[in-house]
């Protein structure tokens, strides 16, 4: 497991393991695989099951399709959780940016998108990368 993950959840105030700390130890004993995703991760995920779920829809006939669309459809939220979990552990990592637009122009859960603005508030202020999204 990533050092500084364990750090975060283990209460670290820094979010850095300190030498000789026990989150560095446990760190160094975890022989457990990443199993983090990356908000490119989560957002190809999205969109593979998004072009999926299209294709199954464009296929189906009229009467097949609300069941599609119940079945089929990539629940936004689902992912934006994801994200957050990532963007929440390195808030000003510049892919921390990327996940937190996408939750914010994705998400319809409102904690979601909270966190999402609070991420951007006080990490990405001043990227040059908002006035994109602003323009």
């Amino acid at each position: 497991m990533n050092p500084f993950l364990v750090a975060l959840l283990l209460g670290s105030p820094s979010g850095i393991p300190q030498e000789g700390s026990v989150v560095e130890a446990s760190a160094e004993v975890a022989a457990v695989p990443e199993t983090v995703d990356t908000v490119a991760e989560i957002k190809a995920a999205y969109d593979s099951a998004y072009r999926s779920f299209v294709k199954l829809y464009r296929a189906a006939s009229e009467e097949e399709r609300q069941a599609i669309l119940d079945e089929h459809y990539p629940q936004a939220d689902e992912y934006a959780q994801r994200i957050m979990v990532v963007v929440e552990a390195a808030p000003a990592d510049p892919s921390s940016l990327d996940g937190a637009l996408w939750v914010l122009q994705r998400g319809s859960d409102p904690e979601l998108k909270s966190q999402a603005i609070g991420i951007v508030a006080d990490h990405h202020i001043e990227s040059p990368e908002l006035a994109t999204v602003a323009g």
